[in-house]
């Protein structure tokens, strides 16, 4: 399972919530769910599964936030700050996080900490060794 194509999917899907938020309902968001299912290999991680249907959720709210308030945005992660606050980030971060849990990758570690420092404000407070000997241990 590539967890950080996952991240990306997420990004993708709410980057169209805020640019185009008219093209983002249930028909559009159930065959999202659908590909990202295709894509993870069996048996499917349970909170993985749980993150993506979180996501879905998150980016309707997106696109009818986004659809309200109107106007185009220089930066569609600007429209997911105003529309959702940090909050909008903590999707990727936990998708991120869990990832790390089943097979860390340094990548994946430096898209943690971004979407941490998104969400908290602050630097991740935990380093990739740490991680790894977590995993190993």
């Amino acid at each position: 399972m590539n967890v950080r194509s996952l991240v990306t999917a997420v990004d993708e899907l709410y980057e169209r919530a805020v640019t185009r938020p008219g093209d983002v309902d249930d028909g559009v968001l159930a065959r999202w769910l659908e590909d990202q299912a295709a894509g993870l290999e069996p048996p499917v991680d349970r909170e993985v599964a749980r993150l993506l249907r979180r996501a879905a959720r998150t980016a309707r709210r997106l696109a009818r936030v986004r659809s309200r308030r109107g106007g185009d945005v220089v930066d569609w992660r600007h429209g997911v700050d105003d529309a959702l606050g940090s909050a909008g980030w903590r999707v990727q971060l936990d998708l991120a996080r869990r990832g790390l849990d089943l097979h860390p990758d340094p990548e994946l570690y430096e898209e943690a900490r971004a979407r941490y420092r998104a969400v908290h404000f602050t630097d991740w407070p935990v380093t990739y060794e740490e991680i790894v000997a977590r995993h190993e241990g």
